[in-house]
């Protein structure tokens, strides 16, 4: 499995004892190789971040003033 991965030994022994210091990218090419991959992108999708679509609609002012339009066209 460790050489389909292009990976070592060593590391997919760390993936597999659930070791912090693995990248994504490592997990991304196990799931990959065991035939698990189809729900990456929808665990990429932004769309489905409940917390982060959330705090961006915070981060968003709350109101928003319209532009004088007489003062635009005064020359």
């Amino acid at each position: 499995m460790a050489e389909r991965m292009f990976v070592t030994r060593k590391t997919l022994s760390r993936l597999e004892r659930g070791e912090p210091g693995v990248s994504l990218s490592v997990l991304a090419s196990a799931l990959w190789v065991l035939g698990l991959d189809s729900g990456l992108q929808e665990l990429a999708d932004p769309e489905h971040d409940a917390v982060g679509v959330r705090r961006e609609q915070q981060r968003n002012p709350k109101r928003v003033r319209r532009e004088n339009r007489d003062d635009a066209l005064d020359f």
